[in-house]
């Protein structure tokens, strides 16, 4: 993996950019994080939308199920694209903001409501 020089007090110093996480570390990232998810977010629902907590479970799940295919692949995707294209995965802000934006959009785009019923929500009874 390609490196970065600098110059140190003993000399030019090659630094290693840091690798891609293993397939283990993405998806215990991305299940952790669905998990903390679902614990904050359905009792929320469920006092928010005055329903039942297992109704509101089953929608929650559903919804962090959705996300978490598309952290794992999203993030997949984009490390392989940056470590392709400047050859390592780390990111500046502007590339953050990019990185967000971009996993955030289609996610929504999926699961919100709309006008249209172009959403996972469109499975789910009318209330």
């Amino acid at each position: 993996m390609p490196g970065q020089t600098i110059n140190t007090r003993d000399g030019p110093k090659n630094i290693r950019s840091p690798s891609m996480r293993s397939t283990h570390d993405r998806i215990r990232q991305a299940v952790s994080f669905e998990l903390i998810g679902i614990l904050i977010v359905t009792p929320l629902f469920a006092w928010a939308f005055d329903h039942p907590m297992g109704d509101m479970g089953i929608l929650v799940v559903l919804g962090a199920t959705a996300a978490t295919a598309w952290n794992y692949l999203f993030n997949l995707g984009f490390d392989h694209l940056l470590n392709w294209r400047r050859g390592d995965v780390r990111k500046t802000l502007p590339l953050r903001v990019v990185h967000a934006v971009g996993f955030e959009a289609p996610y929504w785009s999926f699961c919100c409501p709309s006008s249209r019923g172009g959403s996972m929500s469109r499975w789910w009874p009318r209330w």
